[in-house]
């Protein structure tokens, strides 16, 4: 294809139109008309890229320069220098580079009209990023975690990164998760800890590692995680993610389980944090938020007038966020969290 035959070359209509009244004169409608069938071509295999007139030629290059021709490197490069060369017995080259200094403006506007694709893995490298895995539909959805179910060529904290995504964007999409393969929803689903399995891991580290100073480490690593605070439990997957490698485990599956897997396989996040939103934990108490309403009347009989005040401001402004009121109510004194959870206990 060429600008001959694209009915919508959006890049040769930017170009013509910032130019304006700059334009070379050879771009007129009158010329467009007069306009003979060409017969060099740059690509002559294919009759495409005319250059057999000015016209021709900066059409020809705009097109080039503008379109998402999809041309091999190589085959881009030499319509380019024949071009380039059309372009200097014509005596039109300044013509020319006013259409590279408009490119990066055109390239820049078509980007943002472009509605942003998602990815479910982007890799950085340098100044470059690599996209991995569309999630742009069902199809593609489907079709990426089909694709990562099989690579196991992928560094675990990329697969992991990956697999959350794509579960996330399942959810999202409405797509079951039995049409979700295994190892995807594995790795993707957002689990709390359990350091139970976690140590049970460690120990079988045993098979597949012969020096026992090793398996130590390993135990050590969990040891530790369980007794830091949980926020941190990606900095103990990470040290045991680097021991696998260091001993030559780079890949996972045939009974030897992943860290994510070793360490994140208690109940579903989601569900903990369900609980979280529709209970209030009050002196070592789960309490349900419905427990909550309705208790103006009870509060202001049981306690006084400052302490009933407070009570009820942070029901109404948190009563359907069971950690946000918990995280409240915990500010009271100790017997008066007593005596709310004794009167809300008997309510509920």
């Amino acid at each position: 294809m060429d600008y001959r035959t694209d009915n919508n070359p959006r890049g040769i209509n930017f170009l013509v139109s910032h130019l304006g009244d700059d334009k070379p004169g050879y771009l007129t409608a009158k010329q467009a008309e007069e306009e003979v069938e060409p017969t060099k071509f740059a690509l002559e295999t294919r009759k495409e890229y005319p250059y057999t007139t000015p016209r021709e030629t900066w059409m020809s290059y705009a097109y080039l320069k503008t379109a998402n021709t999809k041309l091999a490197t190589g085959t881009e490069e030499f319509v380019d220098r024949r071009l380039r060369l059309a372009s200097a017995r014509f005596g039109i080259d300044d013509d020319l580079v006013e259409v590279d200094a408009l490119v990066a403006e055109f390239k820049k506007e078509a980007a943002a009209s472009q509605p942003m694709r998602k990815y479910a893995l982007t890799i950085e490298r340098g100044e470059e990023s690599h996209n991995m895995y569309p999630v742009n539909s069902k199809a593609e959805l489907r079709n990426s975690m089909s694709h990562i179910q099989n690579a196991d060529a992928l560094p675990i904290e990329w697969m992991k990164q990956a697999c959350v995504a794509l579960v996330d964007k399942a959810e999202e999409m409405g797509v079951s998760r039995n049409e979700i393969p295994e190892k995807v929803l594995q790795l993707g689903v957002r689990r709390e800890p359990n350091f139970e399995k976690a140590a049970m891991v460690a120990r079988n580290r045993g098979m597949f590692v012969k020096d026992r100073e090793i398996v130590e480490l390993y135990k050590e690593i969990v040891k530790s995680a369980a007794a830091d605070d949980e926020s941190q439990i990606n900095r103990y997957i990470e040290l045991w993610t680097d021991l696998d490698r260091a001993e030559g485990i780079k890949s996972y599956g045939k009974g030897i389980a992943d860290p994510y897997t070793a360490f994140l396989s208690g109940e579903e996040s989601v569900y903990i944090d369900k609980i979280a939103s529709e209970n209030v934990f009050l002196m070592n108490t789960l309490i349900p938020t419905e427990a909550f309403l309705n208790t103006k009347q009870f509060v202001h009989e049981k306690f006084s007038k400052k302490a009933a005040e407070s009570i009820i401001s942070w029901i109404d402004e948190h009563g359907h966020d069971g950690v946000a009121l918990s995280r409240k109510l915990n500010e009271l004194p100790l017997d008066s969290q007593r005596d709310l959870a004794q009167l809300l206990v008997k309510r509920a």
